[in-house]
């Protein structure tokens, strides 16, 4: 699967560039304008979420990091989740990834669907049309998880996401005779690393997005 490296600005993962900045405040259907710094476009600035309820989640992985190749500061700054046992020094932080007691999780979501979802939601459709410059969705996540939240995800092939919460996101694993999960993981944004985000196609009439590309982080 390969390591990631935390870069002072991004995270790097498989030669993708992912976004770190206002990580704390993003969630796998949140949306909003791409911010731009200078020299950088380097942020979410977050307005809603759209619901991705019943979405299946096409990725669930666990990442390692490599930790002599990353930046420290960065590292240290962002290994601070209230959710999970990362504490005290940046040694302390790793110590807690090396024995297994946290992991960064990879979450996914086809484009598609997830096009497909955002149209249905009139209210979350026309907001995000409303974005006249740069509007952006996420649709890839790593989160810092417990073990035991970890060890849920990546253990069945049947994982879906939920209603959102009003600090993320529940979801759903593997499904029961009448159709509802057999168990669930909550999600908080806090918990979120890194981020991917999808830029619209438009349809001719700019009422309804076509479809959605993968937009990394880079410099502007």
């Amino acid at each position: 699967m390969g390591t990631a490296v935390v870069k002072k600005t991004h995270l790097l993962f498989q030669g993708v560039k992912y976004w770190t900045t206002n990580a704390s405040t993003v969630m796998l259907g949140s949306y909003g304008r791409l911010r731009s710094g200078i020299f950088v476009r380097d942020r979410l600035e977050v307005h809603d979420q759209v619901s991705l309820k019943d979405l299946s989640v096409r990725e669930a992985t666990v990442v390692q990091i490599d930790w002599e190749r990353s930046h420290e500061a960065t590292l240290n700054a962002q290994l601070n989740v209230p959710s999970v046992p990362l504490e005290g020094s940046l040694e302390s932080k790793l110590e807690a990834f090396n024995s297994g007691k946290v992991k960064l999780v990879k979450l996914d979501v086809a484009l598609n669907p997830l096009a497909r979802a955002l149209n249905g939601q009139v209210e979350h459709r026309r907001a995000f049309r409303r974005i006249k410059r740069t509007p952006r969705v996420v649709c890839q996540i790593f989160s810092i998880l417990s073990h035991q939240e970890a060890s849920k995800l990546t253990a069945t092939n049947d994982v879906y996401l939920d209603l959102p919460t009003g600090s993320g996101v529940e979801i759903g694993l593997g499904v029961g005779i009448d159709g509802s999960s057999q168990s669930s993981v909550s999600l908080s944004k806090d918990t979120t690393f890194a981020y991917m985000l999808a830029a619209p196609e438009w349809s001719k009439n700019e009422k309804r997005v076509a479809g959605f590309d993968y937009d990394q982080w880079s410099i502007a």
